[in-house]
């Protein structure tokens, strides 16, 4: 934990009116999200964890809800303005001391997009949003979303296979180094399926369950060397 604050981001959100305005600044732990696809749109966020006073984390939750746009920054990371777009879920606690005054309010926000990537492959979106850029994660994270039979033992082949077909991307990351994978479960049914032909990978022998030893999620890892000119 020493030096923690250096790693931290912020979460900017100002409005104007004609008799009004409105700054609130707070500290952000976690975040997710991607610049826009054209320079004069607004980025989208995907996860944003902050946390301040009552009053400061009741706006931002409010601005949440009404779509705002907020500001977001940290140390390897320029500020990039960002909205978390319609119906985001919100999720709100508290992180109490017995040396404070005041317990510190604690807000976690997901976009509708990474909502749904936890559900089905009932999605409009064709993508996955994974959380950590290890291979193992990627390939644990579209198997169980996806439910392909896969083994841990085709990681290798499975990310290079992402990375020949360019169906990978880095996406901004504070606390995390996140990947998007395009796809859908049947594009990689039939991956699957041609290289078991191809004898590119090979359906373990033992009957036993599949174990996986997964990374921290969050956990401060560098993007796949495929994924960071995509960053710039």
């Amino acid at each position: 934990m020493k030096n923690a604050h250096l790693r931290l981001g912020s979460l900017e959100f100002r409005k104007w009116s004609e008799k009004s305005s409105l700054r609130i600044k707070v500290k952000m732990d976690r975040f997710i999200g991607e610049h826009p696809k054209v320079k004069a749109e607004v980025g989208r966020a995907h996860l944003v964890s902050v946390f301040g006073n009552d009053q400061d984390v009741s706006a931002v939750s409010g601005a949440f809800a009404l779509e705002e746009c907020f500001t977001v920054q940290g140390p390897e990371m320029p500020a990039v303005t960002v909205t978390l777009g319609k119906d985001p879920q919100t999720f709100r606690g508290s992180i109490a001391n017995p040396s404070w005054r005041r317990p510190v309010r604690h807000l976690v926000a997901i976009s509708s997009e990474l909502a749904q990537t936890h559900l089905s492959d009932d999605s409009e979106y064709r993508r996955s949003i994974v959380c950590d850029s290890d291979p193992v994660m990627i390939l644990h994270r579209v198997a169980t979303r996806f439910g392909l039979p896969v083994a841990p033992d085709w990681t290798s082949w499975f990310v290079a296979e992402l990375n020949r077909r360019q169906k990978i991307r880095g996406l901004l990351g504070i606390g995390c180094s996140p990947v998007v994978v395009y796809g859908t479960k049947e594009m990689f049914m039939n991956w699957i399926a041609s290289a078991l032909k191809k004898k590119q990978i090979s359906i373990p022998d033992e009957t036993n369950s599949t174990h996986w030893t997964l990374p921290d999620p969050f956990g401060r890892r560098p993007l796949l060397p495929s994924t960071k000119s995509s960053l710039k």
